[in-house]
């Protein structure tokens, strides 16, 4: 569905984007200011234990940190934790190697995300050891057997 967005005669105008997988419920929202405040306490929360940087490389190192960020999914579908896709462009999915390096990034920071990046693929290991390729909310793939990075799931 496309619609045309105009401002009041104030120059503002409020709009929201729901997703959804298959059957719209409109949501109670708060108002945009409560979700302003949520959102920059949210970010706050985010940006907790991050390490430190020089003075010329905090810009770089913060909009690292909030590409990564926007990359966590909800778990939904595949996905039984919270999961860091490598991209939510190209690379939609999380991968059987990146996923050990987005928890080594996460660690200090958030380590109870960390740990989710660490298991998310020993969730559908196989029981012989095998882990999947990839995968994303829709899909798990065992496409190609990489050597392992992490430990293995115990029974």
């Amino acid at each position: 569905m496309a619609s045309i967005l105009r401002p009041g005669n104030d120059g503002v105008f409020e709009a929201a984007i729901d997703e959804y997988r298959n059957t719209w419920i409109k949501p109670a929202r708060p108002a945009f200011d409560t979700c302003l405040r949520n959102a920059e306490r949210e970010y706050a929360r985010w940006m907790t234990g991050v390490p430190a940087a020089p003075k010329a490389l905090e810009p770089t190192r913060d909009l690292a940190l909030y590409v990564n960020g926007a990359s966590v999914l909800a778990p939904s579908g595949f996905l039984k934790r919270r999961t860091m896709m490598m991209s939510k462009v190209e690379m939609c999915n999380v991968f059987g190697w990146d996923h050990a390096f987005n928890a080594m990034a996460h660690a200090r920071h958030d380590p109870d995300l960390a740990w989710d990046q660490f298991m998310v693929m020993a969730d559908y290991q196989d029981k012989y050891g095998v882990c999947p390729t990839n995968m994303n909310d829709q899909s798990c793939a065992f496409g190609i057997i990489n050597p392992p990075v992490t430990p293995a799931k115990r029974s």
